[in-house]
């Protein structure tokens, strides 16, 4: 699969920066700030006292002029002519100077191109006013964000006030009004919604609420097709244990608004991924040992029927992190059986420090538990033949919230969020045995 981009355009203060942010840390991604390309040149031309009033001076200035970012984590450093101007980006001058020098044809010009270099490079969310219209008309996905007036003057006097600048409301509202006029009326690039783009008035939602949405949107785009065989061995594996077995789901509704992200659950027979199967769809992928599957033919044959993603403990595949982003991308729930093998007891082995490393890599935000009950007694590990006609409860919980692990992985956050997580579905294994196995 080749990169993909996503665009976000509205008004000013519609909350665009914001979500976008929320969206690139979300889903592991870069978020390109078009209006920063714009601040840069500007930034560049006040350090440097470079005169900048006629179009046919920044003409001629721009066409040797490079433009570059590095990224440091999540931080994007940016370059005018080897010049680091990441400091003087939100400088009232600077900001002052990019709108004025943000009319000229060259100028866009400019910054358009090297936004469009740039995104070559990844995958990449992008925030401004003429994005998914003029730059990337072919974006993969395209939000408009827009709010009204009132209460995007209420955020933007909120914003400037946190930042120690002195304002009013009624400033900042006759700014907005300026500003929007500006750029619906303007003749190079005006703002416009793409035809092809989410609407989406933010005004009487948190940013929460919206990023929500946009990530649902986000996911269903991405999300493939399955093919009729695999959708109908899903159909076919839940009426396999509807017929052969007194099978319950509780907390389902938990895994039909999962679209996309990490599952793991616990392992103790043959049956468990085929059951996951039929409760996540025939969109599922799942994390398999390359060691176990070299050794059991059975399990080879099973899951050859749907993508894996191959790991092996001794020596990480290089893209095996890159993997995983794409198929959340893509809408598709990732199953992991963190034990790393069946237990041979019926109860939950302690975890592997894997699942860890995917939520920090892959900066996953929730992750969803779920417990297969019964099986263990059904098809062990050793077992030649399953049992029929016994009762098999699976309980799905609420996605456990695992962000502020993203950041930085060591030693001691993987093995804090490996406890925390196996601590979770040692609490179902408990519910269960308490509540459901001695029903049966």
């Amino acid at each position: 699969m080749s990169h993909f981009i996503i665009t976000i355009d509205g008004p000013s203060a519609s909350g665009k920066s914001t979500l976008a942010k929320k969206i690139a840390q979300r889903l592991g991604i870069n978020y390109l700030d078009s209006g920063a390309f714009y601040r840069s040149i500007a930034a560049y031309l006040i350090e440097k006292d470079v005169p900048s009033e006629e179009e046919s001076f920044l003409s001629t200035f721009l066409e040797g002029a490079q433009l570059k970012l590095k990224y440091e984590g999540s931080f994007a450093r940016y370059y005018f002519n080897d010049l680091e101007v990441t400091p003087f980006l939100r400088k009232e001058p600077v900001a002052m100077k990019a709108s004025f020098i943000a009319k000229q044809k060259a100028v866009r010009n400019f910054v358009n191109k090297n936004l469009q270099e740039i995104s070559k490079k990844g995958d990449f969310i992008a925030d401004g006013r003429d994005l998914g219209s003029k730059v990337f008309p072919f974006a993969d996905v395209k939000f408009f964000l827009t709010a009204t007036l009132e209460s995007r003057a209420k955020r933007r006097e909120l914003e400037q006030k946190t930042m120690g600048i002195e304002t009013s409301f009624e400033k900042v509202l006759e700014q907005l009004k300026l500003r929007d006029e500006q750029d619906s009326k303007r003749k190079i690039d005006p703002l416009v919604k793409p035809e092809d783009a989410f609407f989406i008035d933010t005004t009487s939602f948190t940013s929460e609420e919206v990023c929500d949405q946009m990530l649902f949107e986000i996911k269903k785009k991405f999300s493939v097709q399955p093919s009729f065989f695999r959708t109908f061995i899903c159909i076919f594996l839940k009426g396999y244990f509807s017929l052969f077995y007194r099978f319950q789901v509780f907390g389902e509704e938990y895994s039909r608004k999962f679209l996309g992200g990490l599952v793991y659950a616990n392992h103790t027979s043959f049956y468990d991924g085929l059951l996951l199967l039929t409760l996540l769809g025939p969109n599922t992928v799942f994390i398999a040992s390359q060691k176990v599957m070299n050794k059991n033919f059975l399990i080879r044959l099973i899951t050859s029927l749907f993508p894996l993603i191959l790991v092996d403990e001794k020596k990480m595949p290089r893209d095996f992190f890159r993997s995983c982003n794409r198929a959340i991308h893509r809408g598709c729930p990732i199953v992991i059986f963190p034990e790393g093998a069946r237990s041979t007891e019926g109860v939950i082995s302690p975890f592997k420090e894997g699942i860890s490393s995917i939520i920090v890599h892959c900066k996953v935000k929730e992750v969803l538990p779920i417990y297969i009950g019964g099986v263990y007694t059904i098809w062990p590990k050793g077992k030649l033949l399953p049992s029929f006609f016994k009762k098999i409860t699976v309980l799905v919980s609420k996605p456990i919230q695992v962000s502020g692990h993203e950041e930085v992985e060591t030693k001691n956050n993987r093995a804090f969020l490996t406890d925390q997580l196996r601590g979770r579905l040692k609490n179902l294994e408990k519910h269960f045995k308490d509540t459901y196995e001695c029903r049966t």
